[in-house]
């Protein structure tokens, strides 16, 4: 029987946020990467995905549960976001700032940019365990967990697959997005509630958003090959709205600051913005010149380099350069979870869960779904 009453259309980016770059009609101008194409949106139907936060329960049923969830951290979230956009309030109460930077933190949380990251990362896991331990190592797990033996053909095609840049294609789960949100959201929170913020606002250049509004920034002197996350960013840049630009620094000694917004810091905003977005930019109806001023890059499919990898992989093993007699008894490649536990190839389930490209007999052509 279908769920009654589920809130099936979800705002990936807050509605009441949107506005805020919206025109008196409640109208944003959508500019898909990289840029050729834009329509007209209204906020409430811009950014949205259905079912995006919709799990199914053991039982079968479907809960929206998180979307409900979510709705009351934006309403308090809301009503300051008001205050700032439309009657100039700063610097905040500090409940207020607890507030906005609950929304904050969910806001990052809740992206498609981090339900990606979490199946890049699963794939990658897969793609290291298999190729360091080599194609007849995969044979025999396959085979053990189907009872049966497979061809060569078949061996093939799930090492190539496998060991693939990047891993292989697996639906992100939503499930494990969920769980992420539930326990990085007020850490997360916490942490943007202690730093100091300050705000840019602009009387005459204008701001643009994107559906990942929420920017982490680089530490001075950080590593050029290291990633950015929530454990070593130096900060945070939000467009909160056209006027209104927010940076969130780690100075949590120094005073909230109001300042005055100019054509450099609002260039820096909006490119940084832009740079951020995976699959669309919002912007104010009239503002097509301010996003014309942009390097507007490709759509991004995926949040993790699988470069990094790609060395591993040995259809031998990991220890394939060396002799029968020399691998002999060593204990196959291993890699480590969250606790510290290590685990190999025969701990990885078979068939793979939420796979993509599958093999399929007896044409021996993958299946994709």
């Amino acid at each position: 029987m279908e769920n009654q009453g589920l809130i099936r259309k979800q705002h990936v980016v807050s509605k009441f946020y949107l506005k805020g770059f919206a025109d008196s009609s409640n109208r944003l101008r959508r500019i898909v990467l990289p840029g050729q194409k834009s329509h007209l949106i209204s906020a409430e139907k811009a950014s949205v995905i259905s079912d995006f936060y919709t799990i199914t329960l053991e039982d079968g049923q479907q809960t929206d549960y998180f979307e409900r969830a979510f709705s009351r951290v934006e309403g308090p979230a809301a009503a300051v976001h008001k205050s700032i956009v439309e009657n100039d309030h700063w610097p905040l109460r500090v409940g207020e700032k607890c507030d906005l930077a609950l929304w904050i933190a969910l806001q990052h949380l809740r992206s498609q940019g981090m339900r990606t990251q979490g199946g890049n990362l699963k794939a990658l896991i897969i793609q290291l365990m298999v190729g360091t331990s080599g194609k007849d190592a995969l044979r025999r797990h396959i085979e053990e967990a189907e009872g049966q033996s497979i061809s060569n053909e078949r061996l093939e095609f799930e090492w190539a697959e496998l060991t693939r840049p990047g891993g292989p294609r697996i639906k992100a789960d939503p499930k494990e997005h969920l769980r992420v949100i539930r326990e990085l959201l007020e850490p997360t929170a916490t942490m943007l509630g202690s730093m100091q913020w300050s705000l840019n606002v602009y009387r005459r250049k204008r701001l643009v958003t994107g559906d990942h509004p929420v920017r982490l920034l680089k530490n001075p002197g950080h590593p050029p090959y290291f990633g950015v996350g929530l454990a070593n960013a130096g900060g945070f840049a939000v467009p909160l709205s056209r006027r209104h630009g927010l940076v969130i620094g780690a100075s949590p000694d120094l005073p909230d600051l109001k300042v005055e917004g100019n054509a450099l810091s609002a260039a820096s905003i909006n490119q940084a913005t832009v740079m951020n977005s995976r699959t669309v930019i919002y912007s104010h109806p009239d503002d097509e010149d301010v996003v014309n001023a942009l390097h507007v890059p490709s759509p991004r499919e995926d949040e993790i380099a699988p470069t990094s990898i790609a060395g591993w992989v040995n259809e031998k093993g990991a220890f394939g350069h060396l002799s029968d007699e020399e691998r002999d008894g060593l204990p196959a490649p291993i890699a480590s979870d969250d606790d510290g536990q290590s685990f190999g190839l025969h701990d990885m389930a078979w068939p793979i869960p939420d796979r993509l490209h599958t093999w399929t007999e007896p044409e021996g052509k993958p299946d994709v779904e």
